[in-house]
C-alpha cells in the first residue's frame, strides 16, 4: 500500500472562490501530520473556504480523520467552511460513517 501523500493544489470549484486541494496516497501517520502544518499555512494564507478532495485516497486512519476534523473546526471559528470530497461507499466513507464523522463533516460524494 501508498503510505506516501501526493497534495495537487487548485483554484475555484463549481465557479466558486474556493481553495481545492486534491490528494491520493495515504492520509496517515507522518504524512498526516506534515499534510496538517502545510495546510495550516495554506489556510491561513488564503482566508478563504476549502475543499479537500480525498476521493483518490488509499489509506486514511485516525490521525487523518483527525487533520479534517481540526481544519473543519479551524476554518469554522473563522466563518469559513471545509468541504471534503469522497468516493461513495469506499473504504473513507465507511470509516467516516463509523465515527460519526459524517455528521460533523460537509462530505461530498463523488
Amino acid at each position: 500500500m501508498e503510505k506516501t501523500l501526493n497534495i495537487e493544489i487548485k483554484e475555484g470549484y463549481d465557479n466558486q472562490p474556493h481553495l481545492i486541494i486534491v490528494l491520493s496516497g495515504a492520509l496517515s501517520d507522518m504524512s498526516a501530520y506534515d499534510f496538517k502544518s502545510n495546510l495550516d499555512q495554506l489556510i491561513n494564507e488564503t482566508h478563504r473556504d476549502c475543499v479537500i478532495d480525498i476521493s483518490k485516497i488509499s489509506d486514511l486512519d485516525i490521525i487523518g480523520i483527525n487533520v479534517l476534523i481540526t481544519t473543519h473546526l479551524s476554518l469554522s471559528r473563522q466563518g469559513r467552511q471545509l468541504t471534503v470530497v469522497s468516493q461513495k461507499e469506499s473504504p473513507a466513507d465507511r470509516l467516516f460513517h463509523l465515527t460519526r464523522m459524517d455528521k460533523i463533516l460537509n462530505l461530498k460524494r463523488a
